[in-house]
């Protein structure tokens, strides 16, 4: 009887414990050892020189008392393998041994090299035009390359040209030219609208077909000029047209152009 009330005694005692999680770990490993005093005797009141091991097992489940993190449960912050910028990088780029890139858009020059080009096409179309004013392909070509009333001003010279019988013809020792240049470019914000001043050595002379009375070509002006004069284009339809221009100087006798002031 003795080790029965020794076991009644040590689960009364894991009961009373404090059911904390360092609690539960160190009942579930108690282990008493109840020794029965022979001089209590057992039933026979014989004394007992047995040792009795008694393991007392907890009522309740084990549980870990190590402390788990859990992940967070929120997308809050997304994977760094979905990231796709580069303000974290994971190393360290090398030290640049390349010249650092130009200040200047790259697709502004593409943008100014396509004004050049248009300015002069338009130039070259309208001289056409006049080299061979009775050709109804060469006029039309210049509702191609210019527009509002630049256009209708160089249609209107060519009508003239032919109501006259006129046209110009190329100066064998000085063909005309023009030649745009390129720091004079300004273009606006959107990039639809631009201004260029270029030099124009006009050469060509300007003849009546046919006006003398043996029937050769009346030459009405053989004059040589160079002009300072600025082109305006707009950007439409995917292509630069000009569509007007003024003069800024002119320069009487000149095969040149000096340098803008």
């Amino acid at each position: 009887m003795a080790l029965a009330d020794a076991v009644v005694r040590a689960r009364r005692i894991i009961r009373a414990m404090d059911r904390s999680a360092g609690s539960r770990v160190l009942a579930a490993g108690l282990t008493l050892v109840v020794l029965a005093a022979a001089c209590n005797g057992d039933d026979d009141g014989a004394p007992s020189t047995t040792a009795a091991t008694v393991v007392v097992t907890p009522t309740e489940p084990l549980t870990t008392s190590v402390p788990v993190t859990m992940p967070p449960t929120t997308d809050a912050t997304p994977s760094t393998t979905d990231r796709t910028d580069d303000t974290t990088p994971t190393t360290e780029p090398p030290p640049s041994t390349t010249a650092p890139p130009p200040t200047t858009d790259p697709s502004d020059e593409a943008v100014r090299q396509a004004v050049l080009d248009a300015v002069v096409e338009s130039w070259r179309v309208f001289n056409e035009a006049k080299l061979d004013p009775f050709n109804d392909e060469k006029v039309a070509a210049l509702g191609d390359v210019r527009g509002g009333q630049l256009l209708i001003d160089s249609t209107d010279i060519i009508a003239r040209y032919r109501v006259e019988n006129q046209r110009s013809i190329t100066n064998p020792d000085l063909p005309a030219t023009i030649e745009p240049i390129p720091e004079t470019i300004e273009l606006d914000a959107a990039r639809i609208s631009a201004t260029v001043t270029y030099c124009r050595i006009g050469s060509n002379i300007f003849v009546e077909t046919e006006g003398n009375p043996d029937g050769s070509d009346l030459v009405i002006d053989d004059s040589i000029n160079a002009y300072h004069e600025t082109a305006e284009l707009v950007f439409t339809d995917g292509a630069w047209i000009e569509v007007g221009g003024f003069q800024l100087e002119r320069y009487d006798g000149a095969t040149e152009c000096p340098p803008l002031s």
